[in-house]
């Protein structure tokens, strides 16, 4: 399948890729040496292209739910909750859900996020500090300053 259109965006030492094969589009991003890649549709690809480049506010995409658990469905539902140009805290979303859990669990759940960018674990922080993130601290402070 012969590559049909690129869009990249570097972000210093971040590359986000978003490719068009046919009707399908990949994600990438990428740090060193480490790589994590997810498919999607056409259309999400594009929002998320139109998003990186601070056309879009919200990415509605369909994605395949059945690997997560209970715990991360409803953590991720939470998440999605959360607007774009604001941020809560790992203890702010620790109280909102039904279930009593600590803020290191929602921390450790967003870790595992499988849908970056398109679940905006980015705009959970720590109370005191931009907190962690899977591709890097620097990659989420540009995330959320796309929408400030």
């Amino acid at each position: 399948m012969d590559l049909m259109k690129t869009d990249i965006r570097s972000y210093k030492e971040y590359t986000i890729r978003v490719g068009i094969k046919e009707s399908v589009e990949f994600v990438e991003i990428e740090k060193t040496n480490s790589k994590e890649t997810n498919q999607f549709s056409s259309d999400c690809g594009k929002q998320i292209l139109t998003y990186l480049n601070g056309g879009l506010k919200e990415i509605k995409c369909e994605i395949n739910k059945d690997k997560l658990t209970d715990f991360q469905k409803l953590l991720f539902k939470k998440i999605n909750s959360i607007g774009y140009g604001e941020v809560r805290t790992y203890q702010e979303v620790a109280n909102s859900l039904e279930k009593n859990c600590l803020p290191i669990t929602v921390g450790q759940a967003l870790s595992k996020n499988p849908f970056p960018i398109i679940i905006p674990c980015h705009r959970v922080v720590k109370k005191d500090s931009i907190g962690e993130y899977k591709f890097g601290k620097d990659l989420k402070k540009h995330l959320i300053n796309l929408s400030i």
